[in-house]
């Protein structure tokens, strides 16, 4: 019987809704730079949508101020212009600006992990990584990392170890 996993590959969106926040720009899909940005870099990325000139965007450009300063290079921060970077913005169903979106350089981790526990258990798998927003809400998935088996998320807002995956493919 093949098995059909998946592992979800964003962090967790965070929207900064704010008292007089923005309002949103619309766009259409694009290619997921944000999340290769983060793998290529091998560091988390927390993507700044908004204009940087609204009053919301200024605060938030503060705390973001705060976060470089505190981790430095252990953390990629992007700045994406909603208005010039449309297709970001929709990509990423931004509505309301400022908006946060992390992406975690770790997810590739997760699907090494279950590529190994699978191949010990010598069964046969299908694997998906999804990326898209929507499809991870669907899932219900409110945290990433996430991995789920036949349809069902056994996993949430960790990498679980090769070992902890074979047993959760074992007992599946």
């Amino acid at each position: 019987m093949s098995r059909s996993i998946r592992t979800f590959l964003a962090i967790f969106i965070m929207v900064a809704v704010l008292p007089g926040a923005c309002p949103s720009l619309a766009a259409s899909p694009a290619a997921d730079e944000l999340i290769a940005l983060a793998k290529s870099g091998g560091k988390p990325v927390i993507a700044d949508f908004g204009l940087g000139f609204c009053m919301q965007c200024r605060k938030q450009a503060v705390i973001l101020k705060e976060i470089r300063e505190a981790y430095g290079d252990k953390v990629i921060l992007r700045m994406v212009n909603v208005s010039k970077e449309r297709a970001l913005t929709s990509r990423y169903e931004v509505e309301l600006i400022p908006t946060l979106v992390f992406f975690d350089a770790k997810c590739k981790k997760l699907a090494e992990n279950t590529e190994e526990a699978a191949q010990r258990l010598g069964i046969a798998y299908r694997m998906e990584n999804v990326t898209e927003i929507t499809k991870i809400i669907a899932f219900g998935v409110m945290s990433t990392p996430a991995l789920a088996v036949d349809g069902a998320v056994k996993v949430s807002g960790k990498i679980p170890t090769s070992e902890e995956i074979e047993r959760i493919l074992a007992s599946a």
